[in-house]
């Protein structure tokens, strides 16, 4: 979609970073002792494409650094 390759990581990583910033959390998942998944859909631009990438954060306790999970083109949005 993006027509980007492994030389285009850390575009990709700073687009997601600057998205996720603003975007609300869209769904919430408490994993009990397994911490807690949310889902955060952000709008991404790379090589003069844009679409939007549903992206999925966990945070395994309180106070925990986010850890991205996935992240993939939503189609027709």
């Amino acid at each position: 979609m993006f027509r980007v390759g492994p030389a285009d990581r850390h575009a990709i990583w700073a687009e997601i970073v600057r998205g996720v910033r603003r975007a609300p959390v869209i769904t919430l998942r408490d994993r009990g002792r397994h911490g807690v998944v949310c889902g955060v859909v952000v709008k991404l631009t790379l090589n003069a494409r844009t679409a939007f990438v549903m992206t999925s954060w966990h945070y395994r306790e309180d106070g925990a650094v986010p850890r991205l999970v996935t992240a993939y083109p939503i189609v027709n949005r």
